[in-house]
């Protein structure tokens, strides 16, 4: 990752904002069935979840402001509480190749931005870090590639001494995204990787003769490169575990992008696709199958959710909580060891702000939430369990990417729980039966001759009521509008004036030179965010009718007397009562076949609803520890939309617990709880305990329930150990 200082024009943040914030309601009345297997039939095909999936990457020069309190250790130790898995800590990024080790300076750290930026570190940077972290933290460190000086022996001392420094340490990486080095010009052409691989292996080679049995996190690399920068290229070169210890080969993820100008590319609503994340997803299977073929994992050891320090409006909403909580189970599914979230002190794509910067204060932002729901997602049945859980993405059927889910197992085989899995069975009770028969009669009456005056019953329909239906849509159109001004532009002309000068006999000629400023009008051309509304309004009436027997009076000129036959039917309604004797008399049959046998049953299931929808109350668009707020005015109209689902797969008669991530919308920025949970912005502590629902699975395998419009819901069957 480059850090960049960025600065926009107004007309750039009108773009951005226009195009980060599209309002997009959907139906959601269509009741979503979801099918997951009770069972993993073959569980080689499920990968297993790493207890520390969830890890963090820090900018190696802001480590030490992570250091000086215990806000961030707290949020670190809610997954580790809830997980057993202990958070890994990769201390890299940028800062690697900008690095120099001072054997002699006291300082832990010092700054330098002339002649060129760089961070020098002395022997006092370790200790802070081993000491805060606790001794069963695995810590992954960044070395220097870039300086070459005297053949890199500033990039060995500093490691020798960091691996002194912090016990914790277990692997190295070797440069940082070195895809990217003709780009930011830490090296010429030709570079590829036979000049990579050359120069790591000679770093490399030099580490196993000062550390015995050094480990190394290889390729570290900034995203699938068109460049041919790749791990099976990497392992060919001989970057592999044939010639050295490499346990993971590591990939950098950003979904988006905000480097060298590409702000205007960055949209929230993106974060919410997901079927652009399986895409995404899908260009790094050649690498994760190669670092598996090699005798490694792979890790994206550096990932969040737009690259260069985030995007504010982006990185720091709810959005980016969903976004994580997909994103992890989605790389979880793929084998990938673990996602690093990577962060800096006060940027827009931190977590959190463990220690006051400038204007910004500590707190917690939405993406904590996120992590929070993962950890309740992974969370050990019971505390020093030994289960791991399985994880496996499900489809649906005719789904357009607005719900995603996934299905995890525990890694035990079990017995279904015949108690709780049994069908409620329908036992008899009183019953009202009702009997309808007809009977059949004929009436006869003679009508004589004359004016006669007939009653007769007829049905008529009648108005009843009259509803009037209203409907008012306001749309809000925001488009961009080109105008062409014409602006003053002061130049300078420079001129030669000739003076000739006439003293007493002789005459000189003087040239002089001067600067004359010239007002010049040139044209320029802006764009301007113009918004119009438009409001459509309509009306129907509708008249209800309802049908009535009536007595009708008629009157006749009967020429002849007459009689008149007819045959009536009448209904005659009889109730009898029958009491039943309390046997049961059937069982109704579960979806499909329910499993008996052992297996490893369905455990947990996660469903993300990712239709958008952003709130406009000014409460929930900004946070405290944000630096400005969502843009206003971008709001989704009309009422949030539920999602009704009927999900199969857990065992019938089960009690679930559910828990919901939530927020007021996409674009929020404060206000989102994991069902009620709520973090401490000033300690990073649980000050609200989340508070769950339960639901229950009915006796056809089916349970019921409704996730909002940009929601997720967790569903845990304790039960299942």
């Amino acid at each position: 990752m480059r850090l960049q200082h960025y600065a926009t024009s107004a007309f750039f943040s009108l773009f951005y904002i226009y195009n980060s914030f599209i309002a997009e309601s959907h139906a959601l009345d269509t009741p979503t069935v979801i099918n997951i297997s009770p069972t993993l039939q073959n569980a080689a095909v499920a990968p297993t979840v790493d207890r520390s999936l969830v890890s963090y990457s820090i900018e190696l020069m802001a480590v030490t402001g992570f250091t000086e309190n215990n806000f961030a250790k707290n949020i670190y130790n809610v997954w580790f509480e809830k997980t057993g898995g202990r958070p890994s800590i990769r201390l890299g990024g940028s800062g690697m190749d900008l690095s120099t080790f001072v054997p002699n300076q006291k300082e832990a750290m010092v700054t330098h931005d002339k002649p060129t930026r760089r961070w020098d570190f002395g022997p006092s940077f370790f200790a802070p870090i081993s000491n805060y972290f606790t001794k069963d933290t695995e810590i992954r460190f960044g070395l220097n590639l870039a300086n070459t000086t005297d053949n890199w022996r500033n990039t060995i001392d500093f490691a020798v001494a960091a691996k002194k420094g912090i016990p914790q340490l277990s692997m190295f990486e070797i440069g940082n995204e070195v895809d990217n080095f003709v780009r930011n010009k830490l090296r010429k052409e030709p570079w590829g990787i036979p000049e990579y691989a050359q120069q790591w292996r000679k770093v490399a080679d030099m580490l196993k003769a000062k550390i015995p049995g050094v480990r190394f996190q290889a390729a570290v690399y900034a995203g699938t490169s068109p460049n041919g920068f790749n791990v099976g290229g990497l392992s060919k070169a001989g970057v592999n575990n044939n010639n050295y210890k490499i346990p993971i080969y590591s990939v950098h993820f950003y979904p988006q992008s905000r480097c060298a100008g590409g702000m205007a590319r960055v949209r929230l609503d993106n974060l919410a696709d997901n079927n652009l994340l399986k895409a995404q997803l899908a260009n790094y299977d050649a690498d994760i199958a190669a670092a598996v073929a090699a005798g490694g994992r792979f890790s994206f050891a550096e990932a969040n959710s737009v690259s260069c320090s985030g995007a504010p409006g982006v990185s720091d909403t709810f959005g980016a909580a969903l976004w994580l909580v997909n994103y992890a189970l989605a790389a979880a599914a793929k084998s990938v060891e673990r996602v690093y979230i990577h962060s800096t002190l006060t940027t827009a794509y931190s977590m959190f702000i463990p220690t006051p910067g400038g204007q910004t204060p500590t707190g917690v932002r939405p993406m904590v939430y996120g992590m929070y729901f993962l950890a309740e997602a992974l969370a050990l049945p019971e505390r020093g369990s030994d289960t791991k859980f399985l994880v496996t993405p499900i489809s649906i059927p005719n789904n357009e990417g607005d719900i995603s889910v996934y299905g995890l197992y525990t890694n035990r085989v079990q017995k279904p729980n015949p108690k709780a899995a049994a069908a409620a069975p329908v036992f008899k009770k009183n019953v009202v039966q009702v009997v309808v028969s007809t009977r059949r009669f004929t009436k006869s009456m003679v009508y004589p001759a004359g004016v006669q005056t007939i009653a007769v019953d007829e049905v008529r329909k009648v108005p009843k009521s009259v509803t009037t239906i209203s409907t008012v849509i306001t749309t809000r159109l925001v488009k961009s509008v080109t105008r062409t001004i014409r602006v003053p532009r002061t130049t300078t002309v420079v001129q030669t004036r000739t003076r000739v000068e006439s003293r007493g006999a002789a005459a000189s000629t003087i040239y002089e030179t001067v600067s004359q400023p010239t007002t010049a009008i040139v044209r320029s051309v802006v764009t301007r965010r113009a918004t119009s509304t438009q409001t459509i309004s309509t009306t129907i009436k509708l008249t209800i009718f309802e049908e009535k027997r009536m007595k009708v009076t008629k009157t006749v000129k009967l020429t002849a007397a007459s009689t008149t036959t007819w045959i009536s039917r009448r209904l005659v309604t009889m109730t009898t009562t029958v009491v039943g004797g309390g046997k049961p008399i059937a069982t109704p049959p579960a979806r499909g076949v329910f499993p008996t046998g052992d297996g490893i049953y369905l455990a947990r299931a996660v469903i993300l609803n990712l239709s958008r929808f952003n709130t406009s109350d000014p409460n929930g668009l900004n946070c405290r520890s944000c630096r400005s707020p969502s843009p206003p005015g971008f709001g989704t109209s009309g009422s949030r939309p539920s999602k009704a689902i009927r999900l199969s797969g857990f065992q019938p008669g089960h009690k679930l617990k559910l828990l919901r991530l939530q927020a007021p919308g996409l674009n929020a920025k404060s206000g989102a709880t994991v069902s009620g949970l709520k973090f401490n912005d000033d300690t990073g502590i649980i000050a609200t305990q989340a508070t769950p629902e339960s639901v229950t699975v009915d006796a056809a395998g089916e349970v019921k329930f409704n996730v909002q419009a940009t929601e997720g819901v967790l569903l845990v069957d304790e039960a299942v150990k």
